[in-house]
């Protein structure tokens, strides 16, 4: 429960130091926006794209069942932005609530007065979360990264990194000529290779080649069970 309203799709992430709540949800909850108290600090991803939140609320956050449950007050920062989920709770509220989660068992519990509560995850909600966050989500407004001389800097999604060059290509060409695919027998298990050292030279073009893609979209990192 956030401010007496049931929210589903929340993720709880241990990794995450700040609590997120989307902009969606936090309209058609219909707090009043005058509420949200301005923050000037943007939250940096993992592969350091950052985003600029619309600002920081204080709302009373309810987790468990029946008699033990536990309420506690959670700053969010509000961002607009697409994303997989409702809202994000991260290390300030889990510590709050002196959490302890279990990734395998999908639940975490927490210290009552009553009790030890708990909270179940649900199995088929979290995939298909999952699923949604791996692929790319259409934004078409540009977001707000950061300010140049006081002023805002947008930045688009998919602008290159580097400058482009032309290439003329002739018309027929066969895309079998040029299309790459992978030669995947799925009944076989994947064997994760073993990690390859680099020289530092080589360590930092490759880590630079890397930003690029990341920073163009082309690639994203994802992760997998096994």
């Amino acid at each position: 429960m956030v401010a007496n309203h049931m929210i589903h799709q929340i993720l709880v992430n241990n990794g995450s130091s700040a609590d997120v709540l989307y902009w969606p949800v936090f309209k058609q909850m219909g707090i009043d926006r005058d509420r949200i108290k301005p923050f000037s600090s943007p939250l940096v991803g993992f592969a350091g794209e950052q985003v600029q939140p619309i600002g920081i609320i204080s709302l009373p956050v309810t987790v468990g069942t029946t008699l033990k449950q536990k309420t506690i007050m959670v700053d969010f920062l509000v961002i607009d932005r697409p994303g997989a989920y409702n809202a994000i709770i991260g290390r300030p509220a889990l510590n709050k609530l002196k959490v302890v989660t279990s990734t395998y068992h999908l639940m975490m519990k927490f210290p009552t007065e009553e009790g030890v509560g708990e909270v179940k995850g649900d199995q088929t909600q979290t995939r298909r979360c999952y699923n949604t966050s791996l692929k790319k989500v259409s934004d078409p407004t540009p977001i707000v990264i950061g300010t140049v001389s006081g002023k805002s800097r947008n930045e688009p999604k998919g602008e290159p990194v580097e400058p482009l060059e032309d290439v003329e290509v002739d018309e027929g060409i066969d895309p079998k000529g040029i299309l790459h695919q992978l030669n995947v027998d799925s009944s076989v298990k994947p064997v994760k290779q073993k990690r390859r050292k680099f020289a530092p030279k080589r360590n930092m073009a490759i880590a630079e080649e890397v930003e690029k893609l990341l920073k163009a979209h082309f690639i994203e990192e994802v992760y997998y069970p096994d």
